[in-house]
Formats: C-alpha cells, sequence, structure tokens
C-alpha cells in the first residue's frame, strides 16, 4: 500500500523571515502565523491520529549517510531501548513505527536553506474523513482537524508588501472577531528588493 497517500503534514519554517520563503509561499500577499508545537498539538482534536513531529532531514538523492544516523538515533532513545530490552518483537514493532514515522521527513538538500520543522499527522482509518483540492500540482488529499478550542496562535507576520498597514487592519480586525486578543501582528524585516 502506498503510505504517502494517508500522512498529512503541517510544515514549520525554523527561519520564518526567509526571502525565499516569502517568494515562493507568499509573494501576492503572505502572511506567517507563529504557533508553539506543543501547544499546537495539545489544541487540536488527534484521537484518532498518529503524530509524529520531527525536523526535516536533508540530503542528496540515494544517499544514505543521512538515513543512516537518523535510524541509529531513532532505535538508541532511551524509551526504545527499554521496550526492545523489555520484549524482543518489540524491535519490529519499532521498526514498523520508524518506518511509518521517518518517511514524511526526508526533503532534497536544495531546500535545507528552509530549516523545515513538520509534525505528521497519520490517521488510523486511513480513507475516513479525506478531502481533496485541486492545486497548480495536481490533486492534494487533506484532512480537517477539529481544535479544542482555539489556536495557540501567538504572532501572524505580514509579509513584504505594498499595503501593509491595511494587511494589517484587516487581520486585525479578524482576529479580534475571533477571539484572539493577545495574538501579536508583526511586519517582516525582509523586503523584496
Amino acid at each position: 500500500m502506498h503510505r504517502a497517500a494517508h500522512v498529512y503534514n503541517l510544515s514549520f519554517c525554523l527561519e520564518p523571515d526567509l526571502l525565499s520563503q516569502w517568494r515562493g509561499y507568499g509573494s501576492s500577499q503572505g502572511v506567517c502565523l507563529e504557533f508553539d508545537d506543543e501547544e499546537l498539538l495539545a489544541s487540536l482534536e488527534l484521537t484518532q491520529y498518529q503524530v509524529f513531529k520531527n525536523r526535516v532531514i536533508y540530503t542528496k538523492e540515494d544517499s544514505t549517510v543521512e538515513a543512516r544516523n537518523e535510524i541509529l538515533a531513532f532505535f538508541r532513545q532511551p524509551q526504545v531501548q527499554a521496550a526492545i530490552n523489555a520484549d524482543v518483537m518489540h524491535e519490529m514493532i519499532q521498526a514498523t513505527r520508524l518506518a511509518h514515522s521517518l518517511q514524511p521527513f526526508f526533503k532534497n538538500d536544495g531546500f535545507k536553506e528552509e530549516q523545515e520543522f513538520r509534525m505528521v499527522i497519520l490517521s488510523d482509518s486511513p480513507f475516513e474523513g479525506v478531502n481533496f483540492r485541486v492545486n497548480d500540482s495536481g490533486l492534494v488529499p487533506y484532512l480537517i482537524i477539529k481544535a479544542k478550542d482555539k489556536l495557540p496562535l501567538t504572532n501572524i507576520r505580514i509579509g513584504p508588501r505594498s499595503n501593509r498597514a491595511m494587511m494589517m487592519d484587516g487581520i486585525s480586525f479578524l482576529l479580534q472577531s475571533r477571539g484572539y486578543t493577545s495574538t501579536r501582528i508583526s511586519f517582516t524585516e525582509t523586503p523584496f528588493r
């Protein structure tokens, strides 16, 4: 079974103010939403999902060095070692867990400037609740995940644009209308020129 169809990820840029990110993902009127990853996970209804989080591993095509290092690091974790020591069958269970959890974190090293961090959400029922949208890349599956209450949105950074004050007013009005009174709004320091 092709697992990629059932894996959904939230990507976070650890370097949120790169010109290449603004150009690539927000060139017309982009904003950057900033969350604390632990608070975000706690705020979502994830009872029927497995969640894996990790920094993205940038590697050259057909390179095994980075994969080997990540696999060894996974099996050296104290909780994984303890499970294997308690029951040899856990080695197989942990290997299966690793296969599901590590694959979405590899990306071509041409993107390493992004310093991406991902949260991967894997549904227990792979085809249940899947929605689809169309973009320039084709048909994209996605899940709607409910929040328990408000999302822990700490900051909205407005990207490079000509009419930033108008964008700020609109975002401020939207936040207030939804009860997000402590979310900051800031502007990028990065210009397009």
